[in-house]
């Protein structure tokens, strides 16, 4: 069985789709705080990320996040994006 962690890590969206299921505000998240997020659930046996929110690759540390997820061998790092 596979155990997801979802991090919403921005509220930032580059469009305005009318469709958007995503209404509600989200608190952005900094480096430190998703950092912190993804090594209790590598503590927790969890094994995908899934990087959402509004736009998750318009974070302005995406590649970093993406990096330390990589790093702490997470197999599967999915985005919820447009």
């Amino acid at each position: 069985m596979t155990w997801a962690l979802d991090l919403e890590i921005t509220d930032k969206c580059n469009n305005r789709c009318i469709f958007c299921a995503t209404h509600r505000q989200v608190t952005p998240l900094s480096l430190p705080e998703i950092r912190y997020k993804l090594l209790a659930a590598k503590e927790k046996r969890i094994d995908r990320i899934d990087l959402s929110g509004g736009e998750p690759t318009i974070h302005k540390d995406i590649c970093s996040i993406v990096s330390t997820a990589h790093r702490l061998g997470f197999p599967t790092i999915y985005f919820k994006t447009n």
